[in-house]
């Protein structure tokens, strides 16, 4: 079912769009709309996928739709867990030459997101943008901030790991096509952010990474990921590294890219074939291959775990 609430006859013809992906959202999801209503550019269009809420979160969708003169539309999600809510957005979302940014129900974008998202976008190729985040506690009280990349971005390093939070992301318009004609052919990946750096990347888009914060990144108790930082967050990440999460979620997204194998560059598809054929040879060659070889990690944690993962079998 779609419900489709209040639109603006004085919005530009092709605002960007906002792709939300809510379930059980409510107790941070008001905080996160009032943002985005404070946005400096505030030329967008709301779609929201709720995924089976059962608390107030789509009371609270609808309220937001009459309070603002933005266009803004509910759809059901199919209940299958994040990454499949996003991928449902991906390809239900229009397609036209706006800007089009991810958003998560806990978060809260500073007033210049959108417009430094598009800035950064505005151009012709298919461009992936992404932003440092300012990393709260459940109130919004500063911890730090997300860690900058070192290496250098592109398709060695996305089959490892993402550039970005997806809370941050956003696409041009043909970047955008790209992701849903890849997505289309196959919606089963681990992650939607990791999934947009592969396929943006694979196919010789730019990665545009912003060094300057646009998202508080609020940590609470029910955060799917959360952040990177702190001795907390690494025990977390090597558990479940450990427990074998990171091969699950390598597959997932392998099958995905090799779906889509036509529509990468030729250098991506080699860099694909060596992965996956350093996955399936010994302990020493996969570990020295991910310690010297273009597919690489960032941070020394990073490389360090994926060599450690290499020689255990857990990449």
């Amino acid at each position: 079912m779609t419900t489709v609430m209040r639109t603006s006859p004085h919005l530009r013809p092709e605002p960007h769009t906002i792709l939300l992906a809510t379930f059980n959202g409510a107790r941070f999801l008001s905080e996160q709309l009032r943002s985005l209503s404070a946005q400096t550019d505030p030329h967008w269009r709301l779609i929201v996928s709720d995924d089976g809420s059962t608390d107030e979160t789509r009371r609270i969708v609808i309220a937001f739709a009459e309070q603002v003169p933005q266009e803004v539309t509910l759809i059901d999600g199919p209940t299958l867990g994040f990454a499949a809510n996003f991928a449902h957005l991906i390809t239900s979302a229009p397609t036209d030459n706006g800007v089009v940014l991810f958003c998560d129900q806990d978060d809260v974008w500073l007033p210049t997101h959108i417009e430094r998202a598009a800035s950064a976008l505005a151009r012709d190729e298919p461009a992936l943008y992404g932003a440092r985040t300012t990393v709260t506690d459940q109130n919004l009280n500063p911890l730090g901030h997300s860690r900058l990349p070192r290496l250098p971005l592109g398709f060695g390093n996305a089959l490892v790991q993402s550039f970005a939070g997806g809370n941050t992301m956003a696409l041009n318009g043909a970047g955008f096509d790209l992701l849903r004609r890849a997505t289309s052919q196959a919606p089963d990946f681990a992650s939607h952010d990791w999934w947009m750096y592969q396929i943006v990347s694979g196919c010789g888009g730019n990665i545009i990474y912003d060094p300057v914060p646009t998202t508080l990144y609020r940590q609470h108790p029910d955060n799917l990921v959360g952040h990177n930082r702190g001795l907390a967050a690494s025990i977390r990440r090597l558990g479940a590294f450990v427990r074998g999460d990171f091969r699950t979620q390598t597959d997932a997204n392998l099958r995905a890219l090799r779906a889509n194998r036509g529509k990468l560059t030729p250098s991506a598809r080699r860099q694909l074939d060596r992965f996956c054929a350093i996955r399936e040879t010994n302990p020493l060659a996969r570990a020295t291959h991910f310690a010297t070889g273009s597919i690489r990690r960032q941070g020394l944690m990073g490389r360090v775990t994926l060599c450690l993962g290499g020689l255990a079998g857990l990449v």
